[in-house]
């Protein structure tokens, strides 16, 4: 009974040690950039063709795309493009990021 009294406040203490250190931090939600594609088709990798503001006609159709949200990790709609258009698949990837459309 002796021996097992002086090995449980160790396991205690090593419990908690091994507890402390595989809890992490929650991830921080990044805020997702929303930008509005107000070129014409064929326009989708000009990123000077969006903007912050929805079009006058909003975003209802299903021809081009309207709202887009720039991935985490970008700081503007010229980052993610400069990215993406050095991509082999960068439609695909563009496509996935498309919200809304418009006519």
């Amino acid at each position: 009974m002796k021996k097992l009294s002086s090995i449980l406040p160790i396991l205690a203490l090593l419990l908690a040690v091994a507890g402390a250190v595989a809890m992490k931090p929650a991830p921080k939600n990044n805020l997702v950039l929303t930008y509005y594609f107000t070129g014409a088709s064929g326009e989708e990798f000009d990123h000077t063709k969006y903007d912050v503001n929805p079009p006058s006609g909003g975003c209802s159709g299903s021809t081009l795309a309207c709202e887009v949200q720039v991935p985490n990790g970008y700081s503007s709609i010229e980052d993610y493009m400069n990215w993406l258009n050095q991509q082999s698949n960068k439609q695909e990837l563009f496509d996935a990021q498309v919200i809304t459309e418009r006519d």
